[in-house]
């Protein structure tokens, strides 16, 4: 069954940066963001619509539709879509 991508370039494109990934969770995960209280959340929805735009090149928004913010981003491949 082909993935249609060599795993072993994504596998090693990832260690290669890991040091990068690592670090960018890492900024991420001390971000204070609870969802009970709502405190970080638009701090936090912010960064990873900033994130996505600033490395990606998708176009992001956030969406409200009443709750929390929901980060939006379309990155046109020209390929099928992918939802991740």
């Amino acid at each position: 069954m082909s993935l249609g991508f060599d795993a072993k370039k994504v596998v090693d494109r990832i260690l290669s940066r890991k040091d990068y990934i690592v670090e960018e969770v890492r900024k991420l995960l001390r971000m204070p963001s609870i969802s009970g209280t709502g405190e970080g959340i638009e701090e936090v929805a912010g960064y990873l619509r900033d994130w996505i735009r600033d490395r990606l090149g998708a176009n992001t928004t956030l969406l409200r539709y009443g709750g929390h913010p929901i980060v939006y981003g379309k990155l046109d491949s020209g390929k099928e879509k992918t939802i991740i």
